[in-house]
Parts: C-alpha cells; sequence; structure tokens
C-alpha cells in the first residue's frame, strides 16, 4: 500500500509529456487538464504518504519515496516551465532559477532525504502557481503579480535556507 504515493508520483513525472506536446501544439485545454492531474497527483501523493508513513519511514524506503516525489514535481514543473518559455511566453529566466533553486535544495540536504527549510517548504507550491498563471493565460496583472512573488519567494527562500540549515547544524 505504500507504493501507491510513489506510483502517483511516477504519474505526475510522466505527466510532463502530454504537457509538453500540449503546449507546443497549442492545446490549451489539454495543457490544462494535463496541468490538473498533475497537481491532484500531488496533493494525494503527500496525503497519502502523511496516512500511510511512507515518506516518514526511518526506512530507506521512506526517504526514497519522499526524494522521488521531489523528482516528480522537479521533471514536471521544470519541463512545464520550459515549455511554457518556449510556447507560451514565460521569461527564461524562470525555469533557470527554478533549476537553480532545485540543485540548491538537493545540495543542500545531505542527510539522503529532502530537508525542508520553512520558507522553501512552500516553493513548489508557488512554481506551480506560475505555471498554471500561465497556462491559463492570465492578464499581465496576475503575470507579473507571480512573477514579483517568485523574485521575493525566491530571495527568501535562500535566506531561510542558509539560516535554517545553520540553526540544524548548532
Amino acid at each position: 500500500m505504500t507504493r501507491v504515493p510513489d506510483a502517483l508520483s511516477a504519474v505526475r513525472a510522466l505527466l510532463a509529456l502530454p504537457l509538453v506536446w500540449a503546449l507546443g501544439v497549442g492545446d490549451q485545454r489539454a495543457a490544462l487538464v494535463v496541468f490538473g492531474l498533475a497537481a491532484v497527483s500531488d496533493v494525494l501523493d503527500g496525503h497519502l504518504a502523511r496516512r500511510l508513513g511512507a515518506h516518514a519511514a526511518a526506512d530507506r524506503g521512506g526517504r526514497r519515496g519522499a526524494l522521488f516525489d521531489v523528482a516528480a514535481d522537479a521533471v514536471f514543473l521544470l519541463s512545464g516551465l520550459a515549455a511554457s518559455w518556449a510556447f507560451a511566453d514565460l521569461p527564461g529566466w524562470v525555469p533557470l532559477v527554478a533549476a537553480a533553486m532545485l540543485v540548491r535544495f538537493l545540495a543542500t540536504s545531505p542527510t539522503g532525504a529532502p530537508l525542508y527549510d520553512p520558507v522553501g517548504r512552500h516553493y513548489g507550491t508557488l512554481l506551480y502557481v506560475v505555471l498554471g498563471v500561465w497556462l491559463l493565460d492570465a492578464p499581465a496583472a496576475a503575470r507579473g503579480g507571480v512573477l514579483v512573488a517568485l523574485v521575493v519567494a525566491t530571495g527568501a527562500s535562500l535566506l531561510g535556507r542558509t539560516w535554517f540549515l545553520r540553526s540544524q547544524v548548532g
């Protein structure tokens, strides 16, 4: 039963392919459906993992499942953001910043399991919001607002993670 969250994570990672295809051919409706399925899978896998104790398990499988969840989010979000840059006028710095933040997150999670800081814990959610706003072809004010929020959250996460990691060591 603890494999269900991993299966949902795998589905989310695989949904990157139809999302990129839909954006490439300009099918906004299909892109939104795929995005919705990925968002639901993200909510469900987290809920099920907590309920089943899958990601909190002290065994190696629990750490692997948590990392797999992060990897699935990364594949889906980075693919969607890159495709939105290529096909839907998302600024190119957005997928680059998202990728850099992922690398920093993984590099500063030395225990073999994701180490979430208070700000960074919600960074992936903000990336989902950015992608969703672009997929919805939201007005310029909404797009600008989420980009400002992303810049602020990136800075806060960088500072917060540094503080958080120092407090974990000391």
